[in-house]
């Protein structure tokens, strides 16, 4: 009966401390921050249906969302204050460099018009339509140009990279006026007069002349590009959508977790057209990004050294070496069509040569054989003579 009783006490205290542990452990939490388009403020509550989204997806765990501009996201991916981040891909190069962000979990399918999806966006130069001296990249040359700020990669860096391209460096060659978000400052400078070009993120345009804030022969578009299956206007190449990464302190299983719930996110989920999402899908390749911040010397790359032969040989040298092998095999050919034309040239007047003394001789047999002919002939006649 002891026995019975001690083992009962010890069912009841285990169940007991298992309760406990249970409501001691705290609910894991999944903090989301997003980089803002438009005003902080306006953006929050419309990107809550993502939130709910996603707590319903992972039920174990609260999940909080909150928007942030280039700024207060800076300080929140420092501070840890994020675990999942969805910014724009320069400023995810910068994090995943300093602080290690994952790489890329999905990607972003944007909503474009009439509910197409866009999974790339580039970025728009915008003058008033009666400034017709500005027809070309290079008339930009010390303007004054309003952008939201150099970190913008729709908004001023896809921008500058086509204005390097075409001669014109910034910011040295241009008068810069950073109006800071929203988009709406930019617009506001230019239509005022203040400024003689803005710099937006494509889609902005549409987007004003589809509420009402602008004429449709208003503005337009310096150094337009017509890009086959994009419906927007745009005055860069395009470059992929923003990507949702995992902070360092996020658990691996947690992350994939976030990575299956997005993927499987139905394409236009109820109450997100409003932020321009259509969808997430799997990772874009981003190297074209790196590409850019490369050649323009932005960060993370802006103290990066040149680039040495060693390291070239390093990176590269199985390219090298078929490059090299390439080249050698190719010029092997060439000299070996070199001789052998060479020899056919020959050949060829060789037998010129030859045709032209087979011809030669057979013309002499001719005139030998008319010779004897007639020959022949003045015999018979001859001949003939005598015996009558």
């Amino acid at each position: 009966m002891t026995a019975l009783l001690r083992w009962l006490c010890a069912v009841v205290l285990s169940v007991a401390l298992t309760g406990l542990m249970a409501q001691a452990e705290p609910t894991p939490t999944l903090a989301i921050g997003i980089l803002a388009k438009r005003p902080v403020a306006l953006e929050n509550p419309l990107w809550q249906p993502l939130a709910n989204y996603l707590q319903q997806s992972l039920g174990d765990v609260r999940v909080t969302l909150r928007v942030y501009d280039f700024e207060g996201m800076e300080k929140a991916v420092q501070h840890r204050q994020v675990d999942i981040v969805i910014t724009s891909p320069s400023d995810y190069l910068i994090y995943a460099h300093r602080i290690g962000l994952s790489a890329p979990l999905a990607s972003v399918v944007a909503e474009g018009p009439d509910y197409t999806s866009l999974r790339g966006f580039g970025g728009v130069i915008l003058v008033r339509a009666e400034r017709s001296e500005l027809q070309t990249l290079q008339d930009l040359k010390g303007r004054r140009i309003a952008l939201i700020g150099r970190q913008s990669l729709g908004g001023y860096q896809a921008q500058a990279y086509e204005l390097n391209k075409a001669g014109i460096h910034l910011p040295d060659d241009a008068q810069l006026i950073e109006t800071g978000l929203p988009y709406d400052k930019a617009l506001q400078a230019l239509l005022n007069g203040t400024v003689d070009a803005a710099f937006v993120r494509s889609g902005i345009l549409e987007a004003w002349q589809r509420e009402g804030r602008i004429a449709p022969e208003a503005l337009r578009v310096l150094n337009r590009k017509d890009l086959p299956g994009f419906p927007e206007v745009i005055s860069t190449p395009l470059y992929p959508e923003r990507p949702v990464a995992a902070m360092p302190q996020v658990d691996e299983s947690l992350a994939k977790r976030v990575a299956a719930a997005l993927l499987q996110m139905p394409k236009d989920y109820p109450n997100l057209e409003s932020v321009g999402l259509h969808g997430f899908a799997l990772p874009y390749d981003y190297e074209p990004v790196r590409a850019l911040t490369r050649a323009m010397h932005l960060p993370p790359y802006e103290h990066e050294p040149p680039v040495t032969l060693e390291e070239i040989w390093r990176d590269h040298r199985t390219t090298l070496i078929a490059l090299v092998a390439g080249i050698v095999a190719i010029t092997a050919l060439s000299l070996l069509l070199l001789v052998y034309a060479k020899r056919l040239r020959a050949n060829r007047q060789a037998i010129q040569c030859k045709t032209e003394e087979l011809e030669y001789e057979r013309e002499e047999l001719r005139r030998a054989q008319a010779a004897l002919s007639e020959r022949i002939k003045e015999q018979t006649c001859l001949y003939a003579g005598q015996s009558h």
